[in-house]
């Protein structure tokens, strides 16, 4: 198993309505330009797990600060499942197919009997351990057997390119085409139906379930998500605030919090977040300007991949309570400010608002995610407080003009901001 480290890059702030959901990221990159992604997953204990295209399936332990590398490299691969044997099933495009391990990695063989249609963009495990694949142009395969044969269940399906399969409840199943929009079966997948009403585009990239149920299926070329609310009977336009060319990836937490990321606009962004189970989004920039998979360690880090190759991991992760808060329109316990003057030289103020006693502690990080220094470290009492940075680190010395994060942590609740020191 080849074990893969990374380089920090540059930082960002992801602000949400003037709060942080993801409080700054981390950019890590292999070194080489144009490697692709495809499907981030985490499993309950911990693992995470990226579908590459010619980097092979790569896994973490430690919620993507270094990942390895379990093989299949020259693959493009799009997506995987594991079964609950711990057996891995990995879906390829190109020369494609499905492949197995059945011990992490250390060989892997190649499952396609009876897959007439190789070229494979997704992979997915149902009811009584059956697998579905979605295949390029030849519709949707089933196998009862732990991928040692596939047999095509297409019937219903009137568009055979397939983008990706949803498992719902037992033996109810979505799937997302090229052409067709949205096809459901309620029988594992014997029979189909199309399932269209209200969704006005039939270009479908990806399906996925936020937390109270609901379904959302999100566009190709176009920045339009689509929600469902009653099973997929009928949908609802559900992207205000978003503006992209297109959507390649989504996901919900546990919560109400979800991101969609995509191919950004001139004046758009490449990724958006929602607080409220995608109802609106907010805009986020990471830097590349198409970003293409989105997804949540089981620890809350966010992990977003860029087409040029790198991955973004948030430096902190998602804090359920203060988010929560925001979404319901809880006030919130304290408030961070820009700081003043921004831009400044060579110091500038902090001030931030306790709503009750608090452990405060406040932060200076560079664009790279470096801690720079720690500003504060005590209990505050409840009201307006300011804080002075002299634009020196913890030796002392004055630090170089560029971009810095400040954040600020009390009673549970972070916030983070940007500002710029130019000398």
């Amino acid at each position: 198993m080849k074990k893969i480290y990374f380089f920090v890059c540059c930082a960002l702030v992801a602000l949400v309505g003037g709060y942080p959901l993801i409080a700054n990221a981390q950019v890590q990159s292999w070194g080489v330009g144009g490697i692709s992604m495809g499907k981030i997953t985490t499993t309950p204990d911990g693992k995470t797990f990226i579908s590459t295209y010619q980097m092979g399936l790569l896994f973490s332990t430690n919620s993507g600060l270094t990942w390895s590398n379990l093989g299949l490299v020259n693959k493009d691969l799009r997506d995987h499942v594991i079964d609950s044997a711990g057996n891995i099933f990995v879906s390829a495009s190109g020369d494609g197919g499905i492949f197995k391990t059945t011990d992490g990695g250390n060989t892997w063989v190649e499952k396609d009997s009876g897959l007439t249609f190789k070229p494979t963009r997704t992979i997915a495990l149902g009811a009584g351990g059956y697998l579905y694949a979605g295949t390029y142009l030849g519709g949707v395969f089933r196998s009862t057997n732990g991928g040692n044969s596939w047999n095509a269940v297409n019937t219903g399906i009137s568009n055979y390119d397939i983008f990706d399969l949803l498992i719902a409840d037992s033996g109810k199943i979505f799937v997302g085409t090229g052409q067709g929009g949205i096809f459901k079966s309620t029988d594992n997948g014997d029979n189909w139906v199309a399932v269209n009403n209200g969704v006005t585009y039939l270009h479908i990239s990806q399906l996925i379930r936020n937390s109270v149920g609901e379904i959302f299926a999100t566009t190709w070329d176009k920045g339009w998500i689509f929600r469902s609310s009653d099973d997929g009977n009928s949908w609802v336009r559900s992207d205000s605030g978003v503006s992209m060319v297109s959507i390649q990836g989504i996901v919900f937490e546990s919560s109400e919090k979800g991101f969609v990321v995509g191919g950004k606009t001139a004046s758009g962004s490449s990724i958006y977040a929602s607080i409220d189970n995608g109802r609106t989004w907010f805009a986020d920039s990471p830097g590349d300007s198409i970003m293409q998979s989105v997804g949540i360690t089981s620890d809350g880090y966010v992990l977003v991949s860029g087409y040029s190759g790198a991955l973004y991991r948030s430096i902190l992760p998602l804090t359920p309570t203060a988010i929560k808060a925001v979404a319901k329109g809880t006030p919130f316990q304290f408030r961070l400010a820009q700081n003043y003057p921004n831009p400044f030289n060579p110091s500038t103020t902090i001030q931030y608002q306790l709503q009750t006693r608090s452990k405060v502690e406040i932060y200076i990080y560079n664009e790279v995610g470096q801690l720079v220094r720690r500003l504060v470290d005590d209990f505050k009492e409840a009201g307006v407080h300011s804080v002075l940075w002299d634009g020196k680190d913890s030796q002392g010395r004055f630090v170089s003009s560029g971009t810095y994060f400040y954040q600020v942590r009390a009673g549970g609740f972070v916030d983070a901001k940007k500002m710029l020191l130019l000398k």
